[in-house]
């Protein structure tokens, strides 16, 4: 059956492609092939050189034919159209189809969004990551993937992601922690294959406006611990105290914490900084922990978030449209509203001002430096007012009067 010439393409009527083999022949050693008006030519050369430089020349041909004397009228309009901007690019078209070639390639070859975040968490898990990163990075990858899942990794632009990002109704901060954690999903896909440049570390992240470090006072803070039962007493003033974060409190064991030695250890598989620290215990720590100490076993409570949330309200925390009918019955006015990061904050704040020591407080916190404790911490507190936040015990804790500053 004859083929209809019509639906057959340039590269099938004219051929640019040639390729050069060892030909067994009486006179020639080399020999060039290639297809032209849909049959297959050959020429033969005494030398592999000859051939080469020949292959080359009747390739530049025959591709210049095609596109003059074979293409469409639609490709050949295309080329007329594009010429003037291929020529100020400096390159020439076969330059520019390649890359187009090479970019749909490996378009259809990538992996979707979806497939890259399901391999990017698993990854992660790997690492060690804690619960709470992972958490946190499935939350934000999760909306992220609404928007792009389906699609191919290599066809997010960096437009694509700074447009979606900007249009999150989030605080810049906030914004800033889905840029990092998208930088780290497009990173997967570089060490991957699917693509070759990182859109999300091209967009630039959202301006952040410094926010005020908001503290405890020593009398708020004495009315915390008081209200405080005994199941959720030590998590409080260990963050109070020893300004563990939220998360390494709830992963800490007794058997961690050395009153002897006077140390809190908080494992580097626990810890935000991956890294193990040793946190001292103060006098006024010490005395809050001996008499509930345990050799061993989870110093959070089961259900912790709910006692330490009914724990704030008793000692007046909240907001106002929050209240219950029987607290209105009860006559309990609710103070303000819960600092954002409270006992860690006041801790840092309150050791600072008490030791004047940034090194040291950097090593206790787990910060790689004091860059982030002298632009939150210096000065938020008088040195007057942190000799009395030190001298919170069980026995004095009833008798706390904050100085004004």
């Amino acid at each position: 059956m004859q083929t209809d010439r019509k639906t057959q393409g340039p590269g099938y009527r004219k051929g640019h492609k040639v390729t050069i083999s060892k030909w067994k022949h009486s006179f020639y050693k080399w020999r060039a092939q290639w297809i032209e008006e849909g049959k297959p030519k050959d020429k033969g050369f005494k030398t592999k050189t000859a051939a080469e430089e020949w292959a080359e020349k009747k390739a530049n041909e025959s591709l210049k034919q095609g596109t003059e004397e074979t293409l469409s009228h639609a490709e050949r309009s295309t080329v007329i159209d594009t010429r003037k901007r291929i020529e100020a690019l400096g390159v020439d078209l076969r330059a520019v189809i390649d890359l187009g070639l090479e970019h749909l390639e490996r378009a259809q070859k990538s992996c979707t969004v979806s497939e890259l975040i399901e391999l990017h968490i698993k990854n992660t898990k790997r690492a060690g990551r804690g619960k709470r990163h992972l958490d946190d990075l499935k939350q934000k990858l999760s909306r992220f993937a609404k928007t792009f899942g389906a699609g191919p990794v290599a066809s997010v632009l960096r437009e694509d992601v700074g447009e979606w990002l900007h249009g999150l109704e989030v605080a810049p901060t906030t914004k800033n922690n889905y840029r990092r954690i998208l930088v780290g999903l497009f990173n997967e896909g570089i060490d991957s294959g699917y693509i070759e440049a990182n859109p999300a570390q091209k967009v630039k992240p959202a301006k952040e406006i410094e926010s005020e470090i908001e503290t405890l006072t020593p009398t708020e803070l004495s009315k915390l611990l008081q209200k405080a039962g005994d199941n959720i007493l030590p998590a409080i003033a260990i963050c109070a105290f020893a300004g563990a974060r939220r998360s390494e409190i709830e992963a800490l064991d007794w058997s961690q914490i050395d009153l002897k030695a006077g140390n809190i250890r908080i494992k580097a598989i626990n810890a935000k900084s991956s890294r193990n620290r040793l946190i001292p215990i103060e006098k006024n720590l010490s005395a809050w922990l001996k008499p509930l100490a345990k050799s061993s076993g989870k110093v959070w409570p089961v259900n912790g978030r709910k006692i330490f949330d009914k724990t704030k309200r008793l000692a007046g925390f909240g907001e106002p449209d929050t209240e219950t009918e029987k607290e209105k019955e009860n006559g309990l006015k609710l103070l303000k509203p819960w600092p954002d990061n409270a006992l860690r904050h006041s801790y840092a704040s309150y050791w600072l001002a008490h030791n004047e020591s940034a090194d040291k407080l950097a090593l206790h916190m787990g910060h790689r430096g004091t860059s982030l404790i002298f632009s939150n911490y210096r000065a938020v507190v008088t040195k007057e007012s942190a000799e009395t936040y030190w001298a919170i015990a069980p026995e004095v804790a009833d008798n706390i009067v904050d100085i004004a500053s």
